[in-house]
């Protein structure tokens, strides 16, 4: 069986599991998803998986189909940013923060905007903005984020410029540069936006278009587990806003 792993030392790589499905195979039953493993690896013409030792398997992320989705849409987000061979023990980390935060938090939306968030700063897409891309000047009202060339503009520069934009509040913008920067642990301190906010972190990264986010499967059962109102929370009854695919 073929399987794609991210490594800290290989990065996203494709690796040959001989005899996993058979039960007598030493492999079998050790390799799981979202699951922080020790490899011992053969390389020939392709890499052979020869040991597994289990550090993590994050059992925590398997007990409600909320976490369950977040954490499987974390991994089909990373197959679809990352080219086979890509490598960056930065991402590696922030993958393994992710899931750990992921299996103990109970604001599971902010920790998925923070990784998407993150994701997109590592690669290069998003950078860390307070001034206007074009005139240089600090934001001090709403803004525009450019889809073609992921600058963001005032809104004075903003109508010299392409259309293809979105538009985003001051708070928006606060809350996507500290989501960025800020360590998970104070993330979690983070009261959670509201859903003006929320629904403007989701169209600026959809509309990026790196990547089709309405062919992840994983944020369409999102998407059915909120119509259903599965995602409310149990004291409050206040919805737990997910991804919107339009």
């Amino acid at each position: 069986m073929w399987i794609d792993l991210y490594t800290k030392s290989e990065g996203r790589i494709c690796v040959l599991a001989k005899g996993i499905k058979n039960v007598k195979s030493h492999l079998h039953g050790k390799i799981e998803l979202f699951s922080l493993i020790e490899l011992s690896l053969e390389k020939r013409n392709s890499y052979i998986i020869k040991g597994i030792v289990a550090k993590n398997y994050f059992l925590d992320l398997r007990k409600s189909p909320e976490k369950l989705s977040f954490a499987s849409a974390i991994l089909e987000i990373t197959l679809a940013l990352l080219p086979e061979g890509y490598k960056s023990n930065q991402y590696f980390e922030l993958l393994k923060n992710t899931l750990n935060e992921l299996a103990i938090s109970k604001k599971e939306i902010l920790i998925m905007y923070a990784f998407q968030i993150k994701s997109l700063c590592l690669l290069g897409y998003l950078t860390d903005q307070k001034i206007c891309s074009k005139c240089n000047q600090k934001f001090n009202t709403d803004l525009f984020l450019d889809c073609n060339n992921y600058s963001f503009y005032c809104k004075d520069c903003h109508q010299t410029e392409t259309q293809n934009t979105v538009n985003l509040s001051l708070n928006t913008l606060k809350i996507l540069n500290f989501l960025q920067k800020s360590p998970f642990s104070e993330i979690q301190k983070l009261a959670l936006p509201t859903k003006k906010i929320l629904d403007e972190l989701s169209i600026l990264i959809t509309q990026l278009n790196i990547f089709e986010y309405r062919a992840l499967k994983s944020f369409k059962f999102l998407q059915d587990l909120h119509e259903q109102k599965v995602l409310y929370t149990q004291h409050t009854q206040s919805p737990r806003y997910c991804l919107k695919l339009n």
